[in-house]
């Protein structure tokens, strides 16, 4: 009865929900060629928004909903060590952005979001229906990672960006003119 109640209060006084807004793109046969404009509110509720032309190149994961909320903390913790070492490697030149489809949504669930993820150094936007993460992905329960350049035009998508040569790969393609440009 306590929890419900707590529930409830918390329902009633919490901010407005966390969650992308939207999400264009320009497809060629089916496939995402261009970003052309992502918003939504990140954890620090904040308004996210990426529309070409931009002063950098987009780093962008969308990280589909897990089994568990282990499995979400886990690919969560890392999609930021790789952000780290992208950083690391000269990868502070590009923007960084995280969509997540929460393994559970709700104002608890959105307290608990904005409080694990304060202290991260790039924008995380909350996708709690998946409505992202279905555009851009028919298999929305695998990781996809986007490259763009500064004008929106996806110039790399990585399904396994965690692999050594893929993250080497994407370093290159980061620090290139060709997304700089």
């Amino acid at each position: 009865m306590k929890l419900l109640l707590i529930t409830m209060l918390m329902s009633a006084f919490s901010c407005h929900d966390l969650q992308a807004q939207s999400l264009k793109l320009a497809k060629t046969n089916g496939e995402a060629t261009h970003l052309i404009h992502l918003k939504g509110e990140d954890q620090y509720g904040n308004e996210a928004i990426f529309a070409p032309p931009e002063e950098k190149p987009l780093l962008i994961f969308f990280l589909p909903k897990t089994e568990s909320r282990t499995e979400a903390e886990a690919l969560m913790d890392e999609v930021t060590a790789w952000f780290e070492n992208m950083d690391g490697h000269s990868g502070s030149s590009v923007s960084k952005v995280l969509v997540v489809e929460p393994y559970r949504t709700g104002p608890l669930v959105n307290r608990l979001f904005r409080s694990k993820l304060k202290d991260k150094p790039f924008q995380v936007i909350r996708d709690p229906e998946g409505v992202m993460v279905r555009m851009v992905r028919e298999n929305r329960y695998s990781i996809l990672l986007w490259l763009t350049d500064r004008k929106g035009n996806i110039v790399y998508e990585s399904p396994e960006p965690f692999s050594e040569s893929e993250f080497q790969k994407i370093r290159g393609l980061a620090g290139s003119n060709a997304v700089q440009n």
